[in-house]
């Protein structure tokens, strides 16, 4: 039943959790002020979001940073009954866990993997690597869209993409993903995605590295872009129903998986070149996020 005088809060703080805030204050369905929780790491912050939330009892929450969702909040959320837009913690490892996310493509046969392998110690990376060639290390855990690293950009030698690793098993991380390095033009397809439906958003294409010419370190997000007609210059109509299609395989096989359906938003980056590559179950960079959600709106009003 369609409800008005919605009470809506919205977890995080950063330029993605803006964007929301800005769009749910333009309808007319929501009431003002949002409620806001925009302190949530630590246990004590944890407490008081879960405090305030019995206490002003909001209609829905939308969970912005990735964190959070790997920590429970959603879980504990509902528990107390309030609805989320974001993953349970099972769910959310679509993020946090790169392993993860590999390994579900693979088991359920859903196109995009590059070729890759999973290690828990540095045996055998050594001789991985020299067999790739051209490679990515990534950790397995949440980084802020930093702890990515390229042979060739970041790693110049074996010696130095074995230490990399070091130091990331060292830092807590379980595992470490080193998967072959692939070149092309890179897209991002979002979803909202209720369990069972995906609603594709615009496609964009964002820029990750700190300095021009791309050098510099991986950041959470330097700008983004998406053309008039809210494709991109180099895209095929094809390649972008290949990403929608993985987006809801993806769905799907976490419904299977896990037995819970996914509710928030799923992302795929893709390569326009070579084979395709999934992740970001949560995610995406804060520019994007901004860029999609303009696009996206502008898209609806030119429809209705």
């Amino acid at each position: 039943m369609r409800r008005d005088n919605l009470k809506a809060a919205v977890l995080g703080k950063d330029g993605r959790t803006s964007a929301i805030e800005r769009c749910l204050l333009e309808s007319h369905r929501v009431t003002r002020p949002l409620l806001q929780f925009s302190e949530w790491q630590g246990r004590q912050a944890t407490e008081n979001i879960l405090r305030r939330a019995r206490e002003e009892k909001p209609d829905f929450v939308i969970v912005g940073p990735e964190q959070p969702l790997a920590e429970g909040i959603v879980d504990a959320l509902q528990e107390l009954g309030i609805p989320c837009v974001g993953p349970i913690r099972s769910l959310a490892r679509l993020e946090s866990s790169k392993a993860f996310t590999r390994n579900l493509l693979s088991k359920h046969g859903i196109p995009g993997n590059p070729q890759y392998q999973v290690f828990s110690s540095t045996n055998g990376i050594r001789e991985y690597l020299n067999q790739l060639g051209s490679y990515v290390v990534k950790p397995d855990g949440l980084t802020g869209g930093k702890g990515v690293k390229l042979s060739g950009a970041h790693l110049f030698s074996t010696h130095e993409a074995l230490g990399y690793c070091e130091e990331l098993f060292r830092l807590g991380h379980p595992a470490v993903v080193i998967e072959e390095k692939l070149d092309g033009e890179e897209f991002s397809l979002q979803s909202f995605c209720d369990g069972t439906h995906v609603v594709d958003m615009v496609v964009v294409q964002d820029h990750k590295r700190a300095g021009e010419g791309d050098t510099g370190p991986n950041t959470g997000g330097m700008g983004s872009y998406s053309c008039e007609d809210h494709s991109l210059p180099f895209l095929r109509d094809s390649q972008v129903r290949d990403a929608s299609a993985i987006n809801a395989a993806v769905a799907g096989a976490l419904l299977k998986e896990t037995g819970h359906k996914f509710k928030g938003r799923s992302s795929r980056r893709n390569c326009t070149r070579s084979r395709s590559l999934f992740e970001r179950g949560q995610p995406s960079a804060n520019t994007s996020f901004r860029m999609v959600i303009r696009r996206t709106r502008s898209k609806v009003r030119g429809s209705t």
